[in-house]
């Protein structure tokens, strides 16, 4: 499964982007529309990557350390610039720093990491 596991892995990042960029959006954003707009948004990203998290690696056991790092890495990343982006396009009180609490959470549900002790 090497060269496609790399490519699922590539899915899977675009999809945890996406879901962390909503879930910022959504927990920052006033107007109930736009919140249950980004939720939807959000919680369609989530499953799309929890079904590429299933194809890489039985879901009851965590991913290699070093997949975890890379993963967390690059979703914070990535999800940091389009946040940066929507904030240069006019998007305001957009708290860039619930990235992280929500990455967590995000890699949790998926099973992705495990809890800490």
């Amino acid at each position: 499964m090497g060269q496609n596991r790399n490519k699922i892995l590539q899915l899977m990042i675009s999809n945890l982007v996406n879901a962390v960029v909503h879930k910022v959006l959504e927990e920052t954003v006033k107007e109930e529309i736009l919140r249950d707009h980004y939720n939807q948004e959000g919680l369609i990203s989530l499953d799309v990557a929890k079904r590429y998290r299933e194809k890489i690696n039985p879901v009851q056991r965590g991913l290699p350390e070093k997949d975890l790092e890379k993963i967390k890495e690059e979703v914070l990343r990535k999800a940091k610039k389009e946040l940066r982006l929507r904030v240069s396009k006019g998007y305001q009180e957009i708290d860039l720093s619930l990235a992280d609490k929500v990455l967590e959470e995000v890699l949790l549900e998926l099973r992705i990491e495990n809890e800490k002790e």
